[in-house]
């Protein structure tokens, strides 16, 4: 599926060569899926990467791991990118990099339930007429 996004042959091997990179590989899949555009394929891709090796260095040994790094993370993406920008454009950064990772993370890991918006359940009745 990376191929589908990424035709630089070095791309795809620095990608496969993450420790996360099945997991990369699947948050791509599901990304296809859902149709995303090959634009913000490849937006987000890098971007989990960097998060996957982020997390790696400063003690992430497994996939379970990987939410109490996300952040830090935020925190140093937007800190690099936004030194001497507005608070607004911190905010929109936050969104930015704090989204894909952890819309990554929930596709990988099962438990995982980030900051996003709240997910309505598949039965809206439930409470009522379980």
């Amino acid at each position: 599926m990376l191929e589908h996004y990424f035709v630089m042959p070095g791309t795809v091997d620095r990608i496969r060569a993450s420790w996360i990179a099945s997991s990369v590989e699947r948050y791509v899949t599901w990304m296809a899926e859902q149709q995303f555009s090959t634009r913000t394929v490849c937006r987000r891709v890098p971007m989990v990467v960097r998060f996957g090796e982020f997390a790696r260095e400063h003690g992430a040994t497994s996939l379970a791991d990987l939410p109490s790094h996300v952040e830090a993370f935020v925190s140093r993406w937007v800190d690099e990118r936004a030194s001497r920008k507005s608070e607004a454009r911190r905010r929109s950064l936050v969104k930015e990099v704090r989204g894909p990772v952890e819309q990554m993370l929930g596709v990988v890991l099962t438990d995982f339930d980030g900051r996003g918006r709240p997910r309505q359940p598949e039965n809206p009745f439930y409470e009522q007429a379980p």
